[in-house]
């Protein structure tokens, strides 16, 4: 909550008062040493205000890159159901146009010249130095830019806490969720190209999701128990309900759907031991299993964070003929000269990997993270990206 304060309480200084007629977006990407698909819970989205809520910022100490970006005249007309995905899209697309990537920094500037405040931004100095000290957070990266100039960028506490490494403004990060918009940009480039329609049943392009079943809840009112039974899907799911989570598919860890979970496992694409994480499974096959499982909802019926985004990834590879790694590095990562954003660190950059704290000092419970050492078996759309807060 206090960084959020502290970045909106920046915008709206008096030194802001000249643009006081445009929408500010701030924006919160972090990695969780504990992590969920959306460490921050779902995004509220206002008509004029973009928030990624971190009000679990110190809950679930997050280990990772804290990515504040305050930009203007965002988002303020979009009205339709799939405002959530295109904001989501177009700040991701923001915060890589203005990288600070070391390979082709941001002009810096005054804070003051571009409507923010220096003491204000301050703040964030001070709470992350106390969030660091208290233990609540090993280590972050924090840069602010506006009106394509990066007023302030700050490492934090330590890089890998058992080593005492410390934090630079190059570490390395396992990017989670924050994956999702750099896949869904890839798909929609597919869009741009002519290669893919919207309307296009997800069937089309990877055959194992053709003639879907349902998995929907049925009362006992004998014994007041919810049951589970399978019926035909309404309609197959499309390239649109993949983009917007409208699919019918789900995450193993959040359905409370017992039949796609225990679906889910079957196929290997949830494991109980390790969230998130089913990067082991070749693309084909993980492919394979999701389509021989029943979907949570009808598609385009219910928003349902899911396994979606990684679906759209198998999409991009079928389309492309191209490793979903490959073609983001030829259309995204290498012209926006994103020099560290990948599936994996490769050994040469191991040493800048960011690591949580052993155990979680909220609950004691052992961090789980995803092993980014090695190319993974697939390359996870939803939760299997790493890079930097430049890029």
């Amino acid at each position: 909550m206090r960084a959020r304060e502290a970045c909106r309480d920046a915008c709206s200084s008096e030194a802001a008062a000249p643009y006081a007629d445009a929408s500010c977006e701030f924006e919160m990407l972090a990695m969780s040493k504990n992590p969920d698909p959306n460490p921050f819970g779902n995004p509220r989205w206002s008509k004029d205000l973009a928030v990624c809520d971190p009000r679990r910022l110190s809950s679930a100490n997050l280990s990772g890159v804290l990515f504040m970006k305050l930009a203007m005249r965002l988002m303020s007309s979009m009205r339709s159901p799939m405002r959530p995905l295109w904001a989501a899209g177009l700040a991701a697309l923001g915060a890589l146009a203005a990288a600070a990537a070391s390979a082709q920094p941001l002009p810096t500037a005054t804070p003051e010249s571009v409507g923010m405040s220096t003491e204000r931004l301050g703040k964030i100095t001070a709470m992350l130095t106390q969030e660091v000290a208290d233990k609540k957070l090993p280590g972050a990266v924090v840069m602010v830019a506006r009106k394509g100039k990066l007023v302030y960028s700050q490492a934090f506490g330590g890089l890998n806490d058992a080593a005492g490494a410390q934090m630079k403004p190059d570490s390395m990060f396992r990017l989670y969720s924050m994956t999702k918009p750099l896949v869904s940009t890839a798909l929609m480039m597919l869009v741009e190209d002519g290669k893919v329609q919207l309307t296009d049943p997800v069937s089309k392009f990877l055959p194992s999701f053709k003639n879907p079943m349902v998995s929907v809840g049925t009362l006992d009112p004998v014994f007041n128990s919810v049951g589970f039974k399978l019926v035909p899907a309404n309609r197959e799911p499309t390239i649109q309900d993949l983009l917007r989570h409208t699919s019918g598919l789900a995450y193993g860890e959040l359905t409370r759907n017992t039949l796609v979970r225990d679906a889910y496992i079957k196929a290997g694409v949830y494991k109980p031991t390790l969230d998130y994480d089913a990067r082991d499974l070749p693309g084909a096959q993980m492919v394979e299993g999701l389509g021989k499982a029943p979907l949570a909802q009808q598609p385009g019926t219910y928003w349902e964070y899911s396994l979606s985004v990684d679906v759209q990834g198998r999409v991009v590879e079928a389309v492309s003929g191209k490793r979903l790694g490959d073609f983001l590095q030829e259309r995204l990562f290498g012209p926006l000269k994103m020099v560290d954003s990948g599936f994996f660190v490769p050994a040469g950059k191991s040493a800048r990997l960011a690591e949580a704290f052993s155990k979680d000092p909220a609950t004691g419970a052992d961090n789980k993270l995803v092993d980014v050492s090695k190319q993974p078996g697939n390359d996870s759309g939803g939760a299997g990206g790493v890079g930097t807060a430049g890029d």
